[in-house]
């Protein structure tokens, strides 16, 4: 199981292990004053496999499993996650991210990044009752998914190599690696991205207070947020170090979370697609997500001066669309590019 609490760790060691390389440290507990300090360093993946062994990256079910163990020892008064991580793995993630939140339920938990808190990293993270930064140089944030297609036909091709691949079902091996990326593995791919993706935007808009639309608008545009800039957008509450955080915690003080608002803007369709998506959620039929699109859309719209005289409002463009939409078989997003209406 999870490495066993080492009872003499000090406040000086803590904070020397944030400072050095996540070899040694990864995934190890310590205990200071019933303070739990719990490392997620390196590559996040879901068990302990080579990745973990070679680079000193972090289980996730041994984390989780750390992080359930010191929420229910009653010596536990609070938990330090120092994290210094690029992300990993989509599977862990969300169950990691869910025993994170639990624990703080029951006692606080805080999260302090140092170097890097990225992407699956983040997502985990943003579960604490708050998180710091330790430096201006901090990177956070990431939000979003990244998956490849790798075509070795051309490869196979040269060598005198040609595969055959004979399946059931319309969608196994649909982005296969032994032909170029077809239309349908691509917009299979992507649909798969965007489950995730809202999956990611959502957990993120309830581990921090915000609203879905606020995480779209200020963090989950995949951009990589440095020190200040993290905390303007709302990803971290503030700087601390390893010893401010331990003795706020020892201290019994509730941690307190940066309220993030966003001032309402007219959204582009790109942007109204990505609300939609992360609003309706894993296995939304197309009927809900092009309510959702407009509803969106249409709360999204600045009122105009009175007087000025303007084209169509946002509402009007959206009905006509809909209505070239149903008339020529396509989608909302196709009717208003055929309108005029979207680039």
């Amino acid at each position: 199981m999870a490495t066993e609490y080492a009872r003499s760790a000090s406040d000086e060691a803590i904070a020397a292990s944030s400072r050095q390389s996540a070899l040694p440290s990864a995934g190890q507990t310590t205990v200071s004053d019933g303070i739990a300090v719990i490392q997620l360093t390196g590559p996040l993946t879901k068990g302990f496999s080579w990745v973990t062994a070679i680079s000193g990256g972090t289980s996730m079910l041994m984390a989780g499993a750390q992080i359930e163990q010191a929420a229910a020892d009653p010596k536990i008064k609070g938990i330090m996650l120092q994290i210094d991580s690029p992300g990993g793995t989509v599977d862990g993630t969300e169950g990691l991210a869910r025993v994170i939140r639990a624990a703080g339920s029951t006692k606080p938990v805080i999260a302090l990044a140092s170097g890097t808190m990225a992407s699956a990293a983040y997502w985990a993270g943003s579960a604490a009752s708050a998180i710091y930064i330790d430096a201006g140089t901090t990177m956070v944030g990431s939000i979003g998914v990244v998956a490849k297609h790798v075509d070795i036909s051309g490869l196979e091709s040269r060598i005198g190599i040609k595969t055959t691949e004979v399946t059931s079902g319309k969608y196994k091996r649909i982005a296969s690696m032994h032909e170029p990326l077809s239309d349908d593995g691509r917009s299979t791919m992507q649909a798969q991205l965007d489950a995730i993706y809202s999956l990611f935007v959502q957990a993120v808009a309830t581990n921090r207070g915000a609203s879905v639309q606020t995480v779209l608008d200020r963090m989950a545009d995949g951009r990589v947020f440095i020190g200040q800039q993290a905390i303007d957008a709302g990803l971290v509450d503030g700087f601390a170090t390893a010893s401010e955080v331990l003795s706020r915690l020892r201290a019994g003080q509730q941690p307190q979370r940066k309220t993030t608002t966003t001032e309402k803007k007219t959204m582009t369709i790109s942007e109204a697609k990505q609300a939609a998506v992360a609003e309706v959620g894993r296995g939304g039929t197309p009927a809900q997500y092009q309510a959702a699109l407009d509803r969106i859309m249409a709360s999204s719209r600045r009122p105009e001066p009175s007087g000025v005289a303007t084209g169509p409002t946002d509402e009007e463009k959206i009905a006509k669309a809909s209505a070239y939409a149903k008339q020529h078989g396509v989608d909302l997003v196709a009717g208003l590019k055929a309108l005029g209406f979207a680039k």
